[in-house]
């Protein structure tokens, strides 16, 4: 019995959307060059991110200086890596979709953002709120910014091997 997932991909494979992706010859390594540079500007600046809230290093720039200026690479990361993963998803759906990585990292990738965007959330509500949440000038912070700083890097070095996963095993 086929899953839903799997039925979808040979619906899109029916389609010859991915047999144009692959035409060109060259394309499918731009994608996947375009893919691993979107992680590195997402991931890499997230991990900076990180190790400023685990007061590791960067500890004289303040946490809300560190965020500003990393979210622009950050969103432009995320909407790389999801443009060009969609699109090596559609040049393979039936391989990728029969993978048993592709849901692993599909959850693992929404526990990321989600752990990305609770502390976000949290971060701006104190910000409004004028509450000491995170302490921007202080090289050490609260221990829950310390424990979503390492989830974060637990949870994007776990996505990371997933997909390596993922891509090995749907040749």
């Amino acid at each position: 019995m086929e899953t839903p997932l799997l039925e979808l991909a040979r619906q899109l494979e029916a389609t010859g959307l991915g047999a144009a992706l692959l035409t060109p010859v060259w394309l499918l390594p731009v994608l996947a060059v375009a893919h691993l540079f979107g992680m590195m500007l997402l991931v890499g600046s997230l991990v900076l991110f990180d190790v400023r809230l685990l007061g590791l290093s960067f500890q004289t720039v303040a946490v809300r200086e560190m965020y500003g200026r990393l979210q622009p690479l950050l969103v432009l990361g995320l909407l790389l890596t999801l443009l060009s993963g969609g699109s090596l998803f559609l040049a393979r759906p039936t391989a990728i979709a029969a993978s048993p990585y592709l849901l692993l990292k599909g959850l693992l990738l929404l526990l990321a953002v989600a752990n990305a965007l609770w502390f976000r959330t949290r971060f701006r509500r104190a910000d409004l709120a004028g509450a000491e949440v995170i302490r921007t000038e202080q090289p050490a912070q609260p221990g829950f910014a310390r424990g979503i700083a390492a989830l974060s890097m637990a949870l994007w070095a776990a996505v990371i091997v997933c997909g390596t996963l993922l891509s090995e095993s749907a040749r």
